[in-house]
């Protein structure tokens, strides 16, 4: 009886062991892929700094048409540091078709409009300053060769929650190649 005993005690105890040892790391890359998919931009990126091989199913999901669109929040990013959200923004323009910005931080926008975004042909921006109705974003030459430099193939643009005084210039975005534009104003 004591040899069972000791023998349930070393069973419990490999199982304990091999619970402590358990790992993402254990799954095999498809397995690990449809986490992948089931998470935000922002935490695949997060992700994707953790390891080598999370690096590698991040960015062979973000070259395929799962990162076509990215719906960028500031509450998401708010989590990342300057340099990570410059990373992170520098790794989805390679590979970003439609981008979408969500009420981000004027201090976070100054950084993004750094970048440049080659296939990026569909720009959403809603509120990202979170203007109030009686203030106003001012569309002027400058501000549209900002945006035409970054976005230097955008198709189609669409902003909500701003109010616009001066849009006479806006179709100059994208070297004309704008065919799409919607304001939605407060």
């Amino acid at each position: 009886m004591s040899s069972s005993a000791t023998s349930n005690e070393d069973i419990t105890s490999a199982a304990v062991t091999t619970k402590s040892q358990a790992s993402l790391l254990l799954l095999n890359d498809d397995c690990l892929e449809l986490i992948c998919r089931q998470l935000n931009t922002v935490e695949q990126y997060i992700m994707w700094k953790l390891h080598s091989r999370f690096q590698f199913i991040v960015e062979h999901l973000w070259s395929t048409t799962c990162l076509h669109t990215v719906q960028v929040e500031d509450q998401q990013v708010a989590l990342l540091s300057d340099s990570d959200f410059m990373e992170f923004m520098q790794i989805i323009s390679q590979h970003t078709v439609d981008l979408s910005l969500h009420y981000l931080r004027k201090p976070r926008f100054e950084q993004l409009i750094s970048l440049r975004f080659p296939k990026v042909t569909i720009l959403k921006c809603i509120d990202p300053f979170q203007l109030h109705r009686n203030q106003t974003l001012r569309y002027g030459l400058e501000a549209l060769r900002v945006l035409q430099n970054c976005f230097p193939n955008i198709q189609e643009l669409e902003l909500k929650g701003y109010h616009v005084r001066y849009c006479r210039d806006i179709f100059a975005i994208g070297g004309g190649n704008l065919k799409r534009l919607e304001l939605k104003i407060l």
